[in-house]
């Protein structure tokens, strides 16, 4: 006889759908994903079902410099996402990577400057995209550190792919400029060209770690992380 939890589980009440937007942001070239998936209403009580996963290359497009640069990043980040991916539910969780500072031993302290100028761009860029979220979204910010240790580029590649488990999974990429001049359609792949040995191709890049943020995000929700 089945227990209550066990049709609680089965059951399409059972479950509700989350949607989490993961942004690597940049002023230069950045990522934007959105996941979707239905998640037990109970957490830890029954599987988690992805649904969707989308992803988008965005060229920012701009000639200011300075804080500025990094205002108009922040709004084209913005733009990018709602129309890519279209009205988002004042429901859906957006997780921004954001920066910060290190230096290596011995390191001169010109290309440490350098590479404090860089992330306090990046950082301006995240809480300007974090400032332009929809004021009833939850959102989190996390360090590189924090959604994907030390694995390189195509490691997170690789960890992404392998949670895309089911025959019918698939990425949909696309690549753009704000301001609509260049848009591309959207293309449907299989999760194996997030790990296949021909490498990555190198306009996903800024995508799949955008895709990696929001299965990290995916895991903090579960994990009960936030709400």
């Amino acid at each position: 006889m089945s227990s209550f939890i066990d049709k609680l589980r089965d059951s399409p009440q059972g479950t509700q759908e989350i949607i989490i937007v993961g942004v690597d942001p940049d002023v230069s070239i950045a990522g934007v994903a959105e996941i979707r998936a239905q998640v037990p209403v109970t957490r830890g009580v029954g599987a988690i079902k992805l649904t969707s996963a989308r992803m988008v290359a965005v060229r920012v497009g701009t000639k200011r410099t300075g804080h500025e640069r990094a205002a108009d990043a922040s709004a084209q980040i913005q733009e990018a996402m709602e129309e890519s991916f279209g009205l988002l539910p004042l429901q859906y969780r957006t997780i921004i990577e954001t920066s910060e500072i290190y230096a290596n031993r011995g390191e001169d302290w010109h290309v440490v400057i350098s590479k404090a100028n860089a992330c306090i761009q990046l950082a301006l860029v995240a809480g300007g995209v974090l400032a332009l979220c929809s004021p009833e979204s939850t959102t989190r910010m996390v360090l590189p550190r924090e959604w994907k240790g030390q694995a390189s580029k195509a490691g997170t590649a690789f960890n992404c792919g392998k949670r895309m488990t089911t025959p019918t999974h698939r990425i949909m990429f696309s690549a753009r400029t704000v301001g609509g001049s260049k848009t591309t359609p959207w293309v449907e792949y299989p999760p194996s060209v997030l790990y296949d040995e021909k490498g990555l191709p190198k306009a996903m890049e800024h995508a799949v770690d955008a895709l990696g943020i929001a299965f990290h995000g995916l895991d903090e929700y579960v994990a009960g992380v936030w709400a």
